[in-house]
């Protein structure tokens, strides 16, 4: 994803639905063959990472996590 650099902060995304979805379209062609005909998968399964913020601990980081869901 070269709009965001890595790591991706999601405390200062505007939408964490519109970014989820930029990051499964970034994965469509991961793994796919030179030339593959098809616009991929963008559902792949994929492992993320995450670090609480310096304030947080790691016990706190679900509740931290919930917050920031959008409706």
């Amino acid at each position: 994803m070269e709009d965001r650099p890595y790591p991706i902060a999601l405390a200062n995304e505007p939408s964490i639905p519109e970014r989820r979805k930029l990051i499964g379209k970034a994965q469509a062609q991961v793994g796919r063959a030179p030339g593959a005909k098809g616009s991929g998968n963008s559902t792949k399964q994929i492992r993320l990472v995450v670090e609480p913020l310096a304030d947080t601990s790691v016990e706190q980081l679900p509740e931290q996590l919930a917050g920031l869901r959008t409706p």
